[in-house]
């Protein structure tokens, strides 16, 4: 199938392989937005591509634009940003507000367990001017576990191993019980950090606590915590996430009506938030599939706020079915309304 973009923006047309003759396609097309003095519009000057697979960055993973499935009619928020407290504070909120949405997101500097066990402390929060808002600073981990004088057997998270603050002392005693015979063995890191982000009604208070991990950066393929938390959701009675949702559950909505006021606060050097209006797509497209033809509305599916760039990328796709007939014209135009 064709595809003629009359468009600005990035796009691409993905067909696959269907029962017999029949056959599914995504139309793609991603818009980058920027907010600078002259208000917030579309950056026709260095857009976003459409990705094929994740890319990594310091703030997180840029998601796919392929990696897609559920509701159409779904919009996933993902944050790729850092917290910026007030000069010399130890800890501060980032809020989110979508409409009548809000979400919020407890940042603190980095921390740590003081003693071991039920007697331990948590220390001061050291101050800081940047935080990170990733997985790798949200509750989780991986830690080395000394198994013998020579041996060591890197331990995770099943949630989240890019995180920190995990109890290592756990598969610890699972090994002891196991059989180990030398009484110092196995041995865990001697300093247990704590998370930097948690959501601010589930926060790490004692040794034993274990809240799970919480972060609007794109969630990782891999992560267990997307099992889990569809696991959870299912128990409640509750639609569970999708297989391959990017976004955490509580930045997955119905997409916004355009002009819906979008507004992140916490997320920027100056401390001005970063605001905007949810943009409509402002694109069809018109096939010619043999004798039929017709026009598709490309809907807003996922979003992506970078506060540092002062940038927004809107990917919008439409989904169609067709036969495949060897002589028959198929094509899709892309154009602005």
């Amino acid at each position: 199938m064709e595809l003629i973009n009359q468009t600005p923006m990035p796009a691409n047309l993905v067909v696959g392989r269907g029962v017999g003759s029949r056959r599914r396609g995504v139309l793609i097309v991603k818009a980058t937005y920027r907010l600078d003095v002259r208000g917030f519009d579309v950056d026709l000057e260095a857009p976003h591509p459409v990705l094929k697979d994740d890319v990594e960055t310091e703030l997180g993973l840029v998601p796919s634009d392929l990696r897609f499935s559920g509701p159409r009619d779904e919009l996933e928020v993902l944050v790729l940003g850092a917290a910026y407290p007030a000069a010399g504070e130890r800890a501060c909120v980032v809020e989110l507000r979508i409409g009548e949405l809000r979400r919020r997101l407890h940042v603190s500097g980095e921390r740590f367990w003081v003693g071991r066990g039920a007697d331990a402390v948590i220390s001061e929060p050291q101050p800081f001017a940047r935080m990170p808002l990733t997985w790798e600073r949200a509750f989780g981990g991986t830690a080395d576990v000394q198994v013998d004088a020579s041996a060591r057997v890197p331990v995770s998270s099943p949630l989240n191993p890019r995180g920190m603050g995990f109890d290592a002392e756990r598969w610890v005693d699972a090994l002891v019980a196991g059989g180990m015979r030398d009484p110092s063995l196995p041995r865990a890191p001697a300093t247990r950090r704590l998370p930097n982000v948690e959501h601010p009604d589930d926060r790490v208070a004692s040794w034993d606590d274990e809240p799970l991990p919480y972060c609007w950066a794109t969630l990782p393929i891999d992560s267990g915590l997307r099992e889990q938390l569809r696991y959870e959701a299912r128990q409640a009675g509750r639609t569970p996430p999708r297989e391959l949702s990017r976004a955490h559950p509580d930045l997955t909505m119905p997409a916004p009506a355009p002009g819906t006021p979008i507004e992140l606060r916490g997320c920027t050097p100056s401390g001005a938030p970063f605001a905007f209006r949810m943009p409509a797509s402002g694109v069809r497209a018109d096939y010619a599939i043999g004798a039929r033809a017709g026009t598709l509305e490309l809907r807003p599916q996922t979003m992506v706020l970078m506060p540092e760039e002062q940038r927004v990328t809107v990917t919008f796709r439409a989904y169609f079915r067709f036969d495949v007939a060897q002589d028959e014209e198929r094509s899709m135009r892309l154009r602005t309304v």
